[in-house]
């Protein structure tokens, strides 16, 4: 948006100074033609040079507007192919990859749930790999209860309280499916992390709506740490990144023996 706005800034500023080369020569030559033809043909050669100078500074501010917008469009796509790539990071990172180290850690038993989850996430990335589109999801809350059997499989029991939701007027019927889709991939890996860290077998979530739009906080009494969590991968891509590419934020909370809070803040669309 800047370098088109400066793009118009730049030919507003070269349409003026043309034209007050050119009014001039016109006024001129009017006045020429009414003295006479050799009057007129003298004031069109003296003002030959004026009119030069004028054509070179329109074919300049030509090339520079070619220029500028190559150079814009070229900045386009180049964002369009980091942002394609950051979201396929993503999906290994949460996806797969979870998958593939729940299975290396051999500490839970390949029972009939478990592999029931694997083929579940097989069947999502062979969607994934011959559609190029992930599913849309569905209603939040029932993705979060989906979420939470998913996670008893991994023998963590997720309580999942929406009450605040239905006082408030299920708010989230009009969140687009990419607000949608951003949060419960974030709380997947805000759970992931307490499977993996927190030494607790328990969470909760808590979804409500405040005055500044949806709030989910995923909740539990781990180890916690003290200071800033380390920006890894799923920090930084999966839960921070996903909430800033929908307009929400994250705030986490934690202390050493005391657990972690994460809390995702989201504003919902009028």
């Amino acid at each position: 948006m800047a370098a088109v706005d400066r793009l118009a800034a730049l030919w507003v500023r070269t349409a003026a100074g043309v034209a007050l080369v050119v009014c001039p020569i016109v006024w001129w030559l009017a006045g020429a033609g009414m003295r006479g033809g050799a009057a007129a043909g003298t004031t069109a050669l003296a003002l030959a040079v004026p009119t030069g100078v004028a054509a070179r500074a329109v074919r300049r501010v030509g090339r520079e507007l070619d220029r500028q917008t190559a150079a814009a469009i070229s900045r386009a796509e180049e964002a369009a192919r980091s942002q394609e790539r950051e979201r396929h990071q993503r999906i290994l990172h949460d996806r797969v990859l979870q998958i593939m180290e729940m299975l290396a850690r051999g500490d839970r038993r390949f029972d009939t749930g478990v592999r029931g989850q694997v083929a579940e996430e097989a069947a999502w990335l062979r969607d994934l790999v011959e559609t190029g589109r992930e599913r849309e999801p569905g209603n939040l809350v029932a993705e979060l209860e989906t979420l939470a059997r998913a996670f008893a499989l991994q023998q963590l029991r997720v309580e999942v309280n929406t009450a605040g939701l239905a006082a408030a007027g299920n708010p989230h019927d009009r969140l687009p499916r990419t607000h949608v889709s951003a949060l419960v991939e974030a709380t997947r890996e805000a759970l992931t992390n307490v499977v993996k860290h927190a030494g607790t077998d328990v969470a909760t979530i808590r979804v409500n709506h405040g005055p500044h739009g949806l709030v989910l906080t995923i909740v539990d009494a781990g180890r916690g740490f003290d200071g800033e969590p380390a920006a890894g991968t799923g920090l930084r891509r999966s839960i921070i990144g996903r909430l800033t590419e929908v307009g929400g934020a994250v705030l986490i909370e934690s202390a050493a023996g005391e657990g972690t809070s994460v809390e995702l803040r989201l504003p919902i669309p009028e």
